[in-house]
C-alpha cells in the first residue's frame, strides 16, 4: 500500500482513505470516523486557482495550529501546564469527534437523529450549527477560538450533506438568519455538486501532493507522538490516544469510573492508531503520463482474441450477451448474462431463468436444482415483463412492466423464497425499456415513451425516488429514450447516460452537465447499444467512455474535467477513436482497469465474446 501512496498509482483520497482503514477510522464507528484535511485556505472569493498555492492551507501544521499567534498561545499553554494529574496538551479538544461529524452531517439521516439524541432530544442552538463553510472554516484556521475540526470524506465526494432536503427544522441564529441549505462558497456558485467537484479537484492537485506527507505525519505518523508532537503543537487530551485509554480504563477502580472514560472519546475524540514511527516519504510526481491518456494513445492498436465468459448454463452459449461481470470465486474469468440466463455477482452458483413471454422468472442454481419460481405480476393487473434485472447478491430482482411498473421482488436469505415486496410508480408511466442495479441498492429506470431517467434506492425497508430528470439538451436533437446507463469514474460521482443518438453524463443528483450527439464524430456512427466507463484508480482531468453500437463498432470518448474559473461546465464529453469489434450489435461492455494489463471485454448479439486489449509494445509505456 506504501508504494501507491507514495507512487501515483493511486489518487489522493483513496490513498487517505487506505490510511484510515488502516487506523481502523470506519464510517461505522462516529468516534473513529475517516478524517481528511482542509486544503482550501479561500472561501470568500468568486473564483479559485488550483494552480496557485495562495488558495491552499498550510499542511505541515495542524489545522488549530495554522496562525503564528495560535501556535504562541497552544505553545505557552503546553510549556505552563500546572495540572499534577493530567498530561500536558496544546488541544483540548479533537479534529475528530462524534460531534464533528454530526456537526457536518445534522441535515442527513441518520445524523439527525444522532444528533437528537446527542443534545438530549432536540438539536443544539442554531448558532452553534453548521451553517457557512467559510464561517467553520475561520472558527478552525482563525486567531480566536478552540475549534480544530479537519474534514470528513463528504466534502470530497457527497454533495447532499450540505443541503437540506429532508427539510429539518433547523432554527434561526440570534441575528434573525433562518438556518436552511448550507451556505457555499461563492466559487461553488450554488452548486453542492461544483462545491465538492471542486473540493476533490483541490485535493488531487500537485499542490497537495507535493505537501500531503507531511499532513499525514501529523495525523498517522512520527509528528503524532513524542518530543516531534511537541515541536509540532500536535499534542491532544492523553484519553485521545490508544495507550492513554487502556492505561485509565486498565486503572479505573470502579465501573462507573470506566463508563465516564468511555464517555469522555465522544468528547475527546480518538487518534488514530500511528501507522509511522519515521518521517513519511514525498509522495512522488509520475513522470509517465497518466494512465488515461496512455489508453487513449493505444485505442487504435488494440488486439481483439476471441473469449469464452462463464455462462450460468450450456443451454445459453450462443444466446445474445446482454451483462458482462466479475464474480467471486471465479477468478479472472467473467460471468455472462444472456437474455434468458441472469447470474449474480455474489452467488456466481446461482442463476435466473427469465421467459418474458410469460413473465415467469425462475430461480436456479447449480446442477440445474430449482429454487424457487418467482411470483407472476400480470395476474395482478401490473401489465407484462418487459425488462428484467437483478441484485449483485441475487436477494432482490426487478422486473419492468408494460404499463410502467417495477416490481421490486426480495427474499431474506440467498437459500429462501421471493415474494413482491414493493411496486414502484414512475411519473409518466409506459412500457419500461431499461432497468440498471448499481451498487449500494440504486436502481435506474426509463421508459420508451420520453426521455425521462428515474433513480431509486430500494433497500429491504422501501424504495426512495432520489431524482426523476428529462435527460435532454438543447443543443442536442434527439429525442429518443433513454437506453442505458452505467455509473461514471468513481472520481467523478454521477452517471453516464446513453439514447440512440447521444451521450449524456450527469450528477449524483439528476443534473445534466454535459453531453454530446454522435454526428460530432469525424466518423459515421450508428446508433448506441450499451455504454461503460473506465474506472482508473489514478487521477487525471481525462477519463474514458466506452460505445458499443449496433453495427460492432466500439468507441471511445474522453470525458474531460474543467476547472477554471470561467468553465461553463464542470465536464465535457469528445469523440476520440472508434474500432470495429464484431459485426452484430455490442451488447455488454467490461473494463478491466486493475495494476495490471488494461483490458476491455466485449460481448455481441451473436453471442461471440472477445478481449481487447494494449498490444504489449505500448504495454511498456505503463511502467515508465
Amino acid at each position: 500500500m506504501l508504494r501507491s501512496l507514495v507512487g501515483s498509482e493511486m489518487c489522493i483520497r483513496d490513498s487517505l482513505m487506505a490510511l484510515n482503514d488502516a487506523a481502523s477510522r470506519t464510517t461505522a464507528d462516529l468516534t473513529q470516523y475517516p478524517v481528511l484535511p482542509w486544503v482550501l485556505s479561500v472561501y470568500d472569493e468568486v473564483h479559485v486557482e488550483l494552480d496557485n498555492m495562495v488558495y491552499f492551507r498550510d499542511l505541515s501544521k495542524p489545522v488549530g495550529a495554522l496562525t503564528t499567534q495560535r501556535r504562541e498561545d497552544v505553545r505557552s499553554r503546553y510549556h505552563e501546564w500546572l495540572d499534577d494529574i493530567t498530561p500536558p496538551f496544546h488541544f483540548g479538544t479533537h479534529y475528530s469527534t462524534s460531534a464533528v461529524v454530526m456537526y457536518f452531517l445534522v441535515r442527513v439521516q441518520p445524523f439527525t437523529q444522532y444528533s437528537i439524541a446527542y443534545q438530549g432530544g432536540r438539536l443544539d442552538v442554531a448558532d452553534r450549527l453548521f451553517h457557512s463553510v467559510q464561517e467553520a472554516w475561520i472558527s478552525c484556521s482563525g486567531a480566536s477560538g478552540r475549534d480544530v475540526k479537519e474534514l470528513i470524506p463528504e466534502f470530497f465526494s457527497v454533495p447532499d450533506f450540505v443541503a437540506n432536503t429532508n427539510k429539518v427544522v433547523l432554527g434561526s441564529r440570534r441575528d434573525g438568519t433562518v438556518l436552511d441549505d448550507v451556505q457555499l462558497p461563492p466559487w461553488a456558485c450554488g452548486s453542492a455538486e461544483r462545491f465538492v467537484f471542486i473540493n476533490r479537484e483541490a485535493l488531487e492537485s500537485d499542490a497537495v501532493s507535493a505537501s500531503l506527507h507531511l499532513w499525514i505525519d501529523l495525523i498517522f505518523g512520527s509528528k503524532q507522538r513524542g518530543e516531534e508532537a511537541v515541536d509540532a503543537c500536535n499534542v491532544f487530551h492523553h484519553l485521545t490516544y490508544e495507550d492513554g485509554l487502556e492505561r485509565a480504563m486498565t486503572h479505573a477502580l470502579e465501573e462507573e469510573d470506566r463508563k465516564a472514560i468511555v464517555a469522555s472519546v465522544d468528547n475527546f475524540g480518538l487518534t488514530p492508531k500511528q501507522l509511522f514511527k519515521v518521517a513519511h516519504p514525498r509522495r512522488g510526481v509520475s513522470l509517465a503520463p497518466p494512465r488515461q491518456d496512455l489508453f487513449l494513445a493505444a485505442t487504435t492498436m488494440l488486439t481483439k482474441r476471441p473469449t469464452t465468459p462463464a455462462f450460468p448454463d450450456t443451454q445459453c452459449s450462443g444466446e445474445p450477451i446482454v451483462g458482462l461481470q466479475e464474480a467471486e470465486g471465479m477468478g479472472p474469468m467473467l460471468c455472462a448474462s444472456t437474455t434468458s440466463y441472469r447470474t449474480t455477482r455474489n452467488k456466481p452458483g446461482q442463476h435466473f431463468v427469465v421467459d418474458m413471454s410469460r413473465s415467469l422468472v425462475v430461480n436456479f442454481r447449480a446442477k440445474d436444482q430449482g429454487m424457487s419460481v418467482l411470483p407472476p405480476i400480470e395476474a395482478l393487473g401490473l401489465g407484462h415483463c418487459t425488462v428484467f434485472a437483478n441484485s449483485a447478491s441475487g436477494n432482490f430482482v426487478f422486473m419492468g412492466t408494460s404499463k410502467g411498473r417495477i416490481v421490486v421482488q426480495s427474499r431474506a436469505t440467498w437459500a429462501g423464497r421471493f415474494a413482491i415486496t414493493n411496486v414502484l410508480h414512475l411519473r409518466y408511466p409506459s412500457r419500461i425499456n431499461m432497468l440498471v442495479t448499481l451498487p449500494n441498492g440504486l436502481l435506474l429506470a426509463s421508459t420508451q415513451s420520453n426521455s425521462y431517467l428515474v433513480l431509486w434506492h430500494v433497500s429491504k425497508r422501501g424504495a426512495d425516488r432520489c431524482f426523476a430528470v428529462n435527460v435532454s439538451m438543447a443543443s442536442i436533437p434527439d429525442p429518443t429514450p433513454v437506453k442505458v446507463a452505467c455509473r461514471v469514474p468513481s472520481c467523478m460521482n454521477g452517471f453516464l447516460v446513453g439514447k440512440e443518438r447521444s451521450l449524456y453524463i450527469l450528477t449524483r443528483s439528476g443534473e445534466v452537465v454535459c453531453g454530446v450527439h454522435m454526428d460530432s464524430a469525424p466518423q459515421q456512427l450508428p446508433n448506441v447499444s450499451c455504454i461503460a466507463s473506465m474506472d482508473f484508480s489514478n487521477h487525471s482531468p481525462i477519463n474514458i467512455a466506452c460505445c458499443g453500437h449496433i453495427d460492432g463498432t466500439l468507441s471511445f470518448w474522453s470525458i474531460v474535467t474543467y476547472t477554471a474559473p470561467n468553465a461553463r461546465s464542470m465536464y465535457g464529453l469528445s469523440f476520440h477513436s472508434a474500432i470495429s469489434v464484431d459485426t452484430s450489435p455490442i451488447m455488454a461492455v467490461h473494463c478491466d482497469t486493475g495494476a495490471g494489463a488494461l483490458s476491455i471485454t466485449v460481448g455481441c448479439k451473436s453471442g461471440s465474446c472477445y478481449v481487447l486489449t494494449v498490444p504489449q509494445q505500448a504495454e511498456g509505456s505503463y511502467d515508465a
